[in-house]
């Protein structure tokens, strides 16, 4: 309930019911902005902004970091489509194209996308969005978050890039690579050491060193010291 229609409940309270009743209506109304308000606080903390949609897929909402995030006025997204809103700024067409069909069978979905930006760099984008209904189960549009995770991305690639440099370096340093969990059974070898003799999934996976090398002696000094 706005501020307007709560003064409006109020003057025509005063007329008909006890005193006690305003209070009681205020305090409901009251109460629920604050639950919304809380709501919203906790809603951003998963997001960095909201936006909504019409039953026409049209913009009507989005957010203020919306603009500090992607660089696009507010102004010039409202009563547009996504189409419209994004035109020449997607790099994966297809992705956009599968969207725009969850969109028309009114189904919630979750997009990772990049929005190429006016310098020519680009920003990856998570869009989450959920349709809502009026009382008689009309569809009315989408509401929906969105989130800027370009750091996260570049890390995750960062990270991956490290570890194909150190894969690449431990099989350069040394003819093999193998590794054993808590357990000593064999989680991972690379192939240089594994060669014809054995397949690596069905051979050697999941086994110990003595269940592979039954014919090796592993209680000598030499191989106890490894234990």
């Amino acid at each position: 309930m706005d501020i307007q229609s709560k003064k409006s409940f109020q003057q025509d309270s005063q007329n008909d019911s006890p005193k006690e009743n305003d209070d009681s209506s205020i305090d409901s109304s009251d109460n629920s902005l604050q639950m919304l308000g809380r709501f919203s606080d906790v809603a951003m903390l998963a997001a960095d902004w909201f936006w909504e949609m019409d039953k026409n897929l049209r913009f009507t909402y989005q957010s203020e970091r919306f603009e500090s995030i992607t660089g696009i006025k507010i102004s010039d997204v409202i009563g547009k489509t996504r189409e419209e809103a994004f035109a020449g700024l997607i790099d994966d067409v297809e992705k956009w194209q599968e969207l725009g069909k969850h969109l028309l069978q009114q189904n919630e979905y979750s997009m990772v996308w990049a929005l190429k930006l006016k310098d020519g760099s680009k920003r990856i984008l998570r869009t989450n969005g959920k349709p809502f209904y009026d009382d008689s189960g009309v569809f009315q549009g989408y509401r929906g978050v969105g989130s800027d995770i370009t750091e996260s991305v570049r890390i995750n690639e960062a990270l991956e890039a490290s570890e194909a440099r150190f894969r690449d370096f431990a099989e350069t340093a040394a003819d093999w690579f193998w590794e054993q969990d808590a357990n000593l059974r064999y989680t991972y070898v690379t192939e240089p050491f594994v060669g014809k003799k054995y397949n690596i999934n069905r051979d050697m996976i999941g086994k110990t060193r003595e269940e592979l090398f039954p014919d090796i002696d592993f209680n000598t000094p030499n191989w106890q010291y490894l234990l």
